[in-house]
């Protein structure tokens, strides 16, 4: 069973093409913007553990959020699970938005 699960991975990951181009200039169109994002750290938990800890630094409800200093963001789990590990996966909707708010995308862009 373990060979298969191991066969199906590479599979998966030769088919995806999860590899990164080692140049990216002339295949990306003219309009692409390009972000370089230095290492920060993603938390997912269920969505009352977030309400819960957003407590500490908010006055208002969210569904997820980030916290510049640190280079952490918090968002709730999804319903879905990882086809491969069955883990429990991020809201990737949630993450989207927090990532945006990297300093190296776009910042504080609320305020």
């Amino acid at each position: 069973m373990k060979q298969l699960r191991l066969a199906i991975i590479l599979i998966v990951v030769i088919i995806s093409g999860c590899i990164t181009p080692t140049q990216l200039t002339g295949i990306l169109p003219p309009g692409a913007k390009v972000y370089q994002v230095k290492p920060f750290t993603i938390v997912a938990l269920d969505e009352k553990e977030i309400s819960n800890l957003a407590t500490n630094y908010f006055k208002y409800d969210v569904y997820g959020f980030y916290l510049e200093k640190e280079r952490v963001m918090y968002v709730p789990f999804s319903d879905q699970t990882n086809v491969i590990t069955g883990n429990r996966l991020p809201n990737m909707y949630i993450l989207g938005h927090e990532v945006l708010h990297l300093k190296e995308i776009e910042g504080n862009y609320h305020k």
